[in-house]
Parts: structure tokens; sequence; C-alpha cells
């Protein structure tokens, strides 16, 4: 799913939510009925992994981008809500698959699940583009007073006249300058905020994963029933659908953050990992297990409310992209290097200690963010200060032509009053 968000996100730049996540949908629902049919493991693991992957992250990005469209108060509440839906999904769709497994066994699972992405996919179709909500009510809103504004364009036709021309030269410069937009922007690795903020979720994907790979095992190592080893996913679960939440609305308090916040959960993440190492009953196990769930739930509620902030609304959807494309490889090998760790000690705590101290690296790199924002900020009021050493030269230039024509029209009066005369 990560792998795919950098494409994702040019994307979305390209064609809008709308039609990113439904194709998504679509690339879900092809993957599972094929994967339903398929007659070996390498087909299915091929069907079912890679193409489901594909098309959830085809899904994931626009659903997070288009709630940053229309929201700006309560952005931060609004993601919120919508990225917990992932935590529903783990307390509700692990005994419902057991028991479509039982009943129909995984081919009809596939099946049944193709059927229910159906539903998803339909309901991507209300991705409304901002853009075009917001043209649609201006549009009503000109055409009620549109007899007054002809009654005025009337009483200056010819000064209006040379103004839509201007306008028009305007415009057609601005499409010139869209069509020459790239592909994909890479102006946003020249933000010193981003660098960092890749920095520290590079590191943070490397720890977290140990955890959700090996707490089953984990908790078979401390003599704990299958049965209730299972059920410790159940509790992260619930950790994470309340971190999501209310981190979510602790960051609408104008006192906190989302930097902050988001810098909380990544300390809490990681320094509990190390108390985790020393674990030796169920009990201990499970609340760690939720306090897991929910700080990381911080962590991802917050992403694309860090983003936003740091790159701004414009190219958040390629930051999002190229922030959980660069996680993907990462997590893909934190949860081996765990593995080896227990297979060369015999233990799966020197395992739990390699997460947390790679957390607590993250927490140091963001540390430097303050630094790098005051570092843009810097850069940018250079910037500002050449462009306006420029733009006397040009308010010169405008101001002389300004003065050329009013003596021409000076002239034309007095030549007008001749002729009368």
């Amino acid at each position: 799913m990560d792998l795919i968000s950098p494409f994702t996100g040019v994307a979305v730049d390209r064609f809008g939510c709308r039609i990113v996540a439904f194709s998504g949908g679509l690339t879900i629902i092809a993957s599972v009925f094929s994967a339903s049919l398929a007659q070996s493991l390498p087909v299915f693991i091929f069907l079912y992994g890679v193409g489901t992957g594909c098309g959830v992250g085809l899904m994931y990005s626009p659903a997070v981008i288009i709630i940053a469209k229309y929201f700006k108060r309560r952005h931060s509440v609004a993601n919120g809500i919508v990225v917990s839906g992932a935590g529903f999904g783990i307390l509700s769709l692990g005994p419902i698959s057991h028991t479509i497994i039982n009943l129909f066994g995984w081919r009809g699972y596939l099946r049944i699940y193709g059927a229910m992405v159906v539903c998803l996919t339909l309901l991507t179709l209300l991705y409304r583009p901002y853009d075009d909500f917001h043209k649609y009510n201006s549009q009503n809103d000109i055409n009620s007073n549109v007899k007054s504004i002809e009654m005025l364009l009337d009483n200056e036709r010819t000064t209006n006249e040379d103004f839509n021309n201007s306008s028009k030269e305007s415009d057609e410069l601005h499409s010139e300058k869209k069509t020459k937009k790239k592909l994909v922007d890479w102006t946003i690795w020249k933000s010193a905020p981003f660098i960092v903020y890749v920095g520290s979720i590079i590191l943070v994907a490397l720890g977290f994963s140990v955890p959700m790979i090996h707490l089953v095992r984990f908790a078979r190592d401390l003599n704990i029933s299958s049965s209730d080893a299972s059920l410790l996913v159940t509790y992260e679960g619930i950790g994470a659908v309340l971190g999501r939440l209310s981190f979510g609305l602790f960051a609408t308090i104008k006192s906190l953050k989302p930097t902050i916040l988001y810098y909380v959960g990544v300390i809490m993440t990681g320094v509990p990992m190390f108390i985790a190492a020393q674990i030796t009953t169920y009990a201990e196990l499970s609340v760690y297990i939720v306090s897991y769930g929910y700080f990381l739930g911080a962590i991802v509620s917050l992403q694309a409310v860090v983003l936003r902030q740091l790159v701004g609304n414009d190219k958040l959807a390629q930051a999002l992209g190229w922030s959980m494309g660069l996680m993907a490889p990462v997590v893909v090998i934190g949860g081996p290097i765990a593995g080896f760790l227990h297979d060369s000690t015999g233990s799966y705590k020197w395992g739990f200690y390699f997460g947390g101290i790679s957390i607590i690296f993250a927490a140091i790199v963001m540390s430097f963010l303050p630094c790098a924002l005051r570092y843009d900020a810097q850069k940018n009021s250079n910037h500002q200060v050449i462009v306006r050493i420029e733009e006397p030269a040009a308010n010169n230039e405008s101001g002389l032509a300004l003065k050329s024509t009013n003596l021409t029209n000076e002239e034309d009066k007095l030549n007008e009053e001749n002729t009368e005369l």
C-alpha cells in the first residue's frame, strides 16, 4: 500500500481524488475476485497481496487529501475520524472474517469481501472536488446580479474592453504555466521542515512494526494461550481508535500545536518499548498494547495535519505520497531485524529494544523541526527582499506609461476644444 503512495500523490494532483480512489476500488475488486480463483500459492500472493495492496494505496491517500480540501479549522478532528476507520476495521473484521470463512471457506470469503468493496467503491464517487463546489456556488451568486453588472459594464465599455484584453493575456500566461507544470513536484524537497519530517517518520516506521509483527509470538513465549494472545490484536485496535479520535480533537485546542502532539506520540510510542521488553504477565502486556495503539494513533491521525502545516495544502498530496512511500521498505525490514535478534538471542526483548531505540532517534530528528522552520522562514524573507528591490523599476516603468497616457488624453481634449471653437 505505502510503496505506491508516491504515484498516488502525483495521480491525485493530475486527475483528482475521485478518479484515483474509484480506480483503486476497481483494482481491489478485480484482485480479490481473481485471487478467489487462484490454484497456486504464488498466484494467490501476487493477486491478493500485490493487487489488493496497490488498490488500497490508491484509495487511502485520496480519502485523507479530500478531507484537507474541505476542512480548515476542524481538519484534525475530521482526519482523526477518517483514519479511525482502520481501528474499527481491526475490531470488527477479525471476528466477521473468521465466521465467514467457517461458513463459506476462504474462496467464498474473498468474494463476499469483494462485494463489500463494491459498495465502498461507489461511495468514492461522492468525492466531489472542492473547486467545482466553490465555482458552482460562486456562479449562482453571479447569475443573481448579472443584470446590474451588465448595466455597469455598458457605462464603461471601452475601459472594460482594455481590461478584458489584459485579463485574457494574464489567463493565457497562467494556463501556459499550468501546462508547463511538471508532473512530479520536486520543490517539496527544498523544504527543510519536510526533510526533517521524512527522516523522522522513516525511523518511526523502522521501530513501530516490531510489536505489530511479533506480538502474538512474544505472548506465546510468555506461556500465554493462543486465544488470549489473539485478543491482544483487538486491544491494540481499541487503543488505536481512541488515540486517533482523541489526538484529532486535542489538535483543535489553540494551546496544543499538532507538531507538539505528534512529537509526544512519537516519544510515547518508543519509550514504553523498553518497558515491554521486561513484561512477564498477560495483564502487563495488555496494558502495554493498548497504550501502544493509543499513541501510535496520534502519529497516524496527525500525519496529514502536520504535513499540511509544513508544505501547504497544494503540495499535501505529493508530500503525503513521498512520506508514505519511503516508509514502505523500512517497515518491511523492521520486522525481520527483530526476528533475527530473537533467533540470535532466544528472546524478543532485544527486538523491542531495537524498536524503541529507532523511535527515540526519530524523536531526536523531529526535535530539529523548529530549526528547519526558522531556516525556511529566513530563506523566504531573503527572497522577498530581492523581489521588493526589483519592484521599483517595474513601478517606474508603469508610472511613465500612465503619465504618457494622461498626456495624450489631455492633448486630445485640447484638440476637441479647439475644433469646437
